[in-house]
């Protein structure tokens, strides 16, 4: 007995360990300083594990690092003088801001990415260490807010 589970535990000890430490994922609410996601692991190094959908809640403190990505609408001046009647939002310039949890709750973008500084595969709750998320600047162009 006690050789099958010297055996079990070295080839277990063997298997390489899955470190990931981003998700993306969708807001589903804010309560107080934790995030309720829907989302996936990112990572290249382990894409099998990357596609499966699951529930997280993500603890904000006071270290965590907010990153605001506004994407800048064109003028309509720069719209005509473009050429083109459609824009790539992954082509338009950006503007990296500090963000907050507050302002997050305000913009309540489509996703957002979270890095941790722990692996976090596996994990239903984690602390963030930096959350990225996106918003769009129409104060420029002709389009509404």
């Amino acid at each position: 007995m006690a050789v099958a589970a010297g055996v079990g535990w070295s080839l277990y000890n063997r298997s390489p360990k899955i470190d990931i430490d981003r998700f993306a994922g969708l807001i589903q609410k804010i309560e107080g300083n934790t995030i309720f996601l829907n989302g996936i692991y990112q990572s290249d190094k382990y894409p099998e594990v990357t596609g499966d959908r699951r529930d997280v809640q993500v603890t904000v403190t006071s270290q965590t690092k907010f990153i605001k990505q506004v994407v800048k609408f064109p003028t309509p001046e720069e719209i005509k003088a473009s050429g083109k009647n459609y824009f790539i939002v992954g082509d338009m310039p950006k503007v990296e801001t500090a963000g907050s949890l507050e302002d997050l709750a305000a913009v309540n973008p489509d996703g957002i990415f979270v890095t941790s500084l722990n692996n976090i595969y596996g994990q239903s709750q984690f602390t963030a260490s930096e959350i990225t998320y996106g918003s769009f600047d129409f104060s420029t162009s002709s389009a509404k807010k």
